[in-house]
């Protein structure tokens, strides 16, 4: 018997089909992850493509994937899995079953989670062969079946240290679907966001703008998320910070009724807010002393004498002229008298005045 027939049996006693059959069409069985294809753009198409066809299809063996959470980080050595399916290699089995496109035609490809929150975004220059495309250890983006969990999608990581894939980890669920756009037309958005106060207090508000390349055109849906519970959908909103901590803003923006983009992630770090502290209580002015040239009052105990050592402040007491002293205070002192000019006495009259007394 030959090994495909025997194969064949096996798998159908399993529950599966093989290619060729029923699947071509697009029905995997009920119960059952999956991959969902859409075409987009020149050509238009729908198709399933099930377990055992990514099984059949796959094209990367015990591919030793690497995942990367933050800039600078050391990747950690997973997702594991034995076998995978290249969305190039996907896609070429597609085109080849449906046609009127190529892998190397499609101008961008989408893959989205099972809750459509994320979407990893491929370019043609992402879906060349594994060496040239720019990834590391020969890899390339993929898909693959985890028993009990479902299907799988990881973009591996590039050489440079700085590049993140976190987000380009996707699940889908154990019985339904992931979906990937292959789109022959058309470009996607490309949203980066900036932000005038990366570094804030509480109380204070961060300014964010977007940027496209290229130019968007056309109505746009904005969705921001700045990571606090809060969301906006205005295209340059301000949002206020309530709560110290360090928060990942990111905005998702989407053409009407296409998938949204995901832009790069912001992380904005929030302190408390400084309080001020209460001013010291300035000393009281100082009593002023005795004025130069005065003694003081003896009855003021800040400027008076010492009564321990007399009123001078020496042992000795005060006479009547101190004690007026002391109260003049700052008196101007009394002028010098005045002397009179005797006039000089000749002999005759010094001898007169000697006989008088």
């Amino acid at each position: 018997m030959r090994l495909s027939v025997l194969l064949a049996l096996v798998l159908g006693n399993l529950g599966f089909t093989t290619a060729g059959s029923a699947l071509a069409a697009g029905n995997c069985p009920g119960g059952q992850a999956y991959v969902d294809v859409h075409v987009r753009g020149t050509v238009t198409a729908d198709r399933e493509v099930c377990v055992d066809e990514v099984a059949q299809w796959h094209d990367l063996v015990d591919p030793p994937f690497r995942l990367r959470s933050k800039p600078g980080r050391d990747p950690q050595n997973e997702p594991n899995t034995h076998e995978a399916l290249s969305i190039r290699e996907l896609a070429t089995q597609l085109a080849g079953e449906i046609g009127g496109f190529s892998v190397d035609s499609l101008t961008y490809v989408e893959i989205q989670d099972r809750n459509s929150s994320k979407v990893s975004r491929l370019r043609p220059a992402d879906l060349k062969s594994a060496g040239a495309n720019g990834f590391e250890n020969s890899l390339m983006p993929a898909v693959f079946f985890q028993p009990g969990y479902g299907m799988f999608y990881i973009r591996p990581l590039r050489p440079d240290p700085q590049d993140v894939n976190v987000n380009d980890y996707l699940a889908g669920v154990e019985n339904g679907p992931l979906h990937v756009y292959l789109h022959t037309s058309g470009e996607p958005l490309s949203p980066t966001i900036a932000v005038d106060r990366a570094t804030a207090e509480v109380g204070q508000s961060s300014a964010f703008t977007v940027l496209f390349d290229p130019e968007a055109t056309g109505n746009l849906e904005y969705n921001w998320n700045f990571g606090d519970g809060a969301t906006s959908n205005k295209p340059a909103p301000q949002h206020p910070w309530t709560a110290a901590g360090t928060y990942r803003v990111y905005l998702n923006v989407a053409r009407t009724g296409q998938l949204p983009s995901q832009s790069n992630i912001l992380e904005i770090t929030v302190k408390p807010k400084k309080v001020k502290p209460d001013p010291e209580p300035k000393d009281p002015k100082p009593t002023k002393g005795p004025t130069k040239g005065g003694k003081g009052d003896k009855h003021n105990p800040e400027t008076g004498p010492d009564d321990s050592k007399g009123e001078h402040g020496d042992g000795t007491p005060s006479t009547d002229d101190d004690q007026d002293r002391g109260r003049a205070g700052s008196r101007e002192p009394r002028p010098a008298p005045v002397l009179r000019r005797v006039p000089r006495q000749t002999p005759i009259q010094r001898t007169r005045t000697a006989k008088a007394r």
